[in-house]
């Protein structure tokens, strides 16, 4: 569409996002005049024999909407006829997996008409977002809600995840408890397509289990409530414990462990192991999708330590540490594994612990934090030798109590070991049923496929292989097969009845046969496909006194916060210091510069949660995961407010 082409930038996409293979589809792209189709699953036109690259156009030929304009397109592609059939699948797709960008889903024709999809009455029509924008369409599945929503995505797909994620701007989630009642423990949303600007992230809105890093004794902590405009007030549980943004298999499952709460910083010798409170440091022999490679010792993160081990590997992996067994003085040197292996994707025995999917006895390992002192030796990488330290199960019960609610039980409502989750995938446009089914699908797999092959072979076919970079790793495969996250909808059966009796069905998960999930309550507040007369109309409940800055002009001034090499948000606000991007969104309220210096420096009190200098109803969160950006400056809140003041729209 026009909005489409108008921001696409450098970014590159198929339209629609899946397909099934008997229809067609295009691309378009800021960057480039071809299009790679190695892998030969896309034809031309009505061509029968693949092209190894397609040429896409900005002249007005081949589908190109407007000559010129920089967007290169490419019109009338489709799957090469009869390609899944001589493969045997009916799953297939290009560029899964990585960040989620140029992806196209591909499903076999034959799937067309099984998979249910229901359209939602909007139960709430009144209530809106924080920025007064709404939905124009819901739709469901048995496995999600697709919820269209064009006037929170204005710039789509060059799309910031927290204008649409955020509690106060969250509309498609008010949607899902409107129909599916307090059901869920965490909502995670995605983009039709990749969104541009939409990094994967975990927003916290609460936590509630005790013993796992958080001085929470008093359970539960509200970090990030939801305005009363989108709550349901007679939900009796608070229940949502954050809102995800998922966009892909791999950053899926890492921002849904954030929901721990994880915080071990003041555990012995954790904190000499150099982490941000938020992921497992790559020093230290607790694996999981929270770590990451070890960062070069000197250059430090994004730098990696190449893996050289074994060339198997995938192409730039890096390197986990594991230890050897003590020798006859008890003294433990490490070796280096792959961080692309199976072990560095599987949840350690703390890790499981902390889920509450396994008790305390059963965690038996010890484990080992490297110090990045001077003193590692990785000349040999199989005998690395450092200073380092050393904890157990008993030391982490012993430093901060044992978890609440014990094993077996998640979470203190859960009724098996499952995480439940409200899976919301955002539209600019009503989808199509492909996309649907795609989609549906896909968390159907995520739910218990654990097929994965962290490098599946080259010319391999159907789902979680060569179309997959990385293959396709979910929640039930890190945990060993303790924990699914299930995204089963209540009401909605997984397949239509096949008139005449035929066996053509989708992938089907364990969800699909068993009973619906109980909900805890039901949402009645303010229910209504219509006003009655003389009612009055509902608006967010906002003070008089609070305005709301727009997100394109924050934007502006964020952007000069990156080009000065400020590219922390406030999704990554870490070291109990403001971002740069709040001394932007400072100086929007503020009179004077030397005003929204003062609201920076009002915010840098050693504290984790603070409350909003303008808009008190807010609290800003302080120690959230800022993996990958400087969050520990000091000036960087202060630059954002010099920033500002050189950006129209603001200090007015």
């Amino acid at each position: 569409n026009v909005t489409h082409i108008k921001n696409i930038g450098i970014l590159g996409h198929f339209s629609p996002a899946a397909v099934f293979d008997d229809e067609q589809f295009a691309y378009a792209s800021g960057k480039g005049n071809y299009l790679d189709n190695r892998r030969g699953l896309i034809c031309v036109d009505d061509e029968l024999a693949p092209r190894s690259q397609i040429q896409l156009f900005d002249d007005g030929r081949g589908g190109d909407l407007y000559a010129m304009d920089f967007v290169y397109t490419r019109g009338c592609l489709r799957i090469c006829p009869g390609l899944l059939d001589l493969h045997g699948v009916k799953e297939e797709c290009i560029n899964c997996g990585g960040d989620g960008s140029k992806m196209l889903g591909i499903l076999h024709h034959s799937l067309r008409g099984t998979i249910p999809i229901k359209k939602l009455v909007d139960l709430s029509p009144y209530s809106s977002a924080a920025d007064g924008s709404k939905c124009s369409e819901l739709f469901a599945t048995s496995h999600g809600l697709f919820a269209v929503c064009p006037q929170m995505m204005n710039t789509y797909p060059n799309i910031n995840a927290w204008q649409i994620q955020a509690p106060q701007q969250c509309l498609p989630c008010r949607k899902y408890w409107d129909h599916f009642g307090n059901a869920f423990d965490i909502f995670s949303l995605r983009g039709m397509h990749n969104f541009a600007a939409a990094g994967d992230n975990y927003i916290r809105v609460m936590d509630s289990i005790q013993g796992i890093g958080f001085d929470n004794s008093r359970v539960p902590i509200s970090q990030w409530a939801f305005p009363n405009d989108l709550l349901c007030p007679n939900f009796k549980t608070k229940r949502i414990q954050g809102i995800d943004w998922g966009q892909y298999e791999r950053g899926y499952v890492h921002e849904i462990t954030h929901w721990l709460g994880l915080n071990l910083p003041n555990i012995y010798p954790y904190q000499h192991a150099g982490t941000d409170g938020a992921h497992l440091p790559s020093l230290c022999t607790i694996h999981g999708p929270l770590q990451g490679p070890v960062w070069d010792y000197k250059l430090g993160y994004p730098n990696i330590i190449p893996y050289t081990g074994n060339m198997t590997h995938g192409d730039g992996a890096g390197c986990i540490v594991e230890p050897n067994p003590p020798d006859a003085n008890g003294k433990v040197t490490f070796r280096y594994e792959p961080s692309d292996s199976l072990k560095a994707s599987r949840h350690s025995q703390l890790m499981l612990y902390f889920f509450g999917l396994i008790p305390a006895e059963q965690v038996t390992d010890t484990y080992y934090c490297l110090y990045n002192d001077g003193s590692i030796d990785d000349s040999d990488i199989k005998h690395i030798k450092a200073n380092y330290g050393s904890f157990t199960i008993n030391d982490i019960i012993a430093k901060q109590g044992k978890r609440v609610p014990a094993y077996p039980k998640v979470m203190p409502w859960s009724i098996d070991s499952n995480i439940r989750v409200g899976s919301i995938t955002m539209a600019y446009q009503t989808p199509t049923e492909a996309e649907m089914a795609w989609w549906t699908i896909w968390n159907r797999h995520f739910e218990d496929d654990t097929n994965f092959l962290p490098h599946p072979p080259e010319g391999s076919w159907g789902w979680g292989q060569s179309g997959w970079n990385g293959g396709f790793v979910n929640f039930k495969f890190t945990t060993s097969g303790k924990s699914i996250v299930r995204t089963k909808l209540a009401g909605i059966p997984c397949r239509k009845a096949v008139i005449g009796g035929g066996s053509t069905v989708s992938y089907e998960s364990a969800s699909c046969a068993g009973p619906d999930d109980p909900i805890l309550d039901n949402c009645t507040f303010g229910i209504s496909t219509m006003r009655p007369s003389g009612a009055p109309i509902m608006l967010p409940t906002f003070s008089p006194t609070v305005r709301q800055v727009p997100p394109s002009t924050l934007q502006k001034c964020v952007v000069k916060c990156n080009s000065a090499g400020y590219n922390c948000t406030s999704a990554n606000a870490g070291c109990m210091n403001p971002t740069c991007s709040n001394g932007c969104e400072f100086g929007w309220y503020a009179a004077s510069v030397s005003e929204c210096k003062s609201a920076c420096a009002a915010m840098q009190i050693n504290q984790c949660e603070v409350k909003h200098p303008y808009v008190p109803q807010v609290t800003l969160q302080l120690c959230n995961d800022c993996h990958g950006c400087n969050c520990c400056d000091m000036k960087q809140c202060n630059v954002g407010c010099d920033k500002a003041y050189n950006t129209t729209g603001f200090y007015q």
